[in-house]
């Protein structure tokens, strides 16, 4: 069972017993959890144009995979058995949500090819559509993540602090990763007109970095 409060996104593992060695900054569970707060958070965030959190487009955790580095011990207090943790972090799209992103662009493109002038923007349309799927295989956004690792009433518990670090991490990870999302997810469901969709400012979101 994990509890989450948002506010300050933590997470409190139960699964977890006893200490030795359970109890480390490099604990497979303990990291799984970050990862949950990390990519749970984000999804709550909200998009600057349309202040809707992204996972009222229809976006969940499942969209988001995380590769770790090493994680290091920056601090440490024996007579309290509490580590304070830090890593780098790297999110990407999942093999999964990339593969939901092509079948939404080849139904976004299906519309499109019944509207008018679709022959004249033809070529256009499929810059947008390859800058899209270029964008799901290959974005990935990195930051740096601090936690703190404590025993409470005999269970570890894992807590991602509101840091500055911690702050920009997620709202990158919303920012650059799910925002472009959001918009294919809006572009299939009616939401955005598909003038909007094909359109150079769309093209540009897809191919910054």
């Amino acid at each position: 069972m994990k509890m989450y409060k948002s506010a300050i996104f933590i997470i409190i593992v139960s699964i977890l017993t006893g200490c030795g060695d359970n109890f480390s900054c490099e604990n497979e569970e303990v990291l799984k959890s970050v990862n949950e707060a990390i990519v749970s958070n984000a999804v709550n965030e909200r998009d600057f144009r349309t202040f809707r959190p992204y996972r009222q487009s229809g976006l969940t955790g499942k969209a988001v995979m995380i590769a770790w580095d090493t994680p290091l011990t920056i601090d440490s207090n024996p007579n309290a058995k509490s580590l304070t943790c830090k890593v780098r972090v790297t999110a990407m799209l999942s093999d999964d949500e990339t593969s939901r992103i092509k079948q939404r662009i080849d139904d976004i493109t299906h519309r499109a090819e019944s509207e008018p002038g679709y022959e004249s923007n033809k070529g256009f349309i499929a810059n947008v559509n390859k800058a899209a799927m270029n964008m799901a295989r290959t974005r990935q956004v990195t930051g740096t993540i601090e936690y703190n690792l404590y025993q409470s009433k005999g269970h570890p518990v894992t807590e991602v602090g509101n840091t500055p670090e911690n702050s920009q991490t997620i709202k990158d990870v919303g920012d650059k990763l799910l925002r472009p999302v959001a918009r294919i997810y809006a572009a299939q469901g009616g939401e955005l007109a598909l003038n909007d969709f094909y359109s150079v400012d769309i093209m540009s979101m897809f191919r910054t970095r």
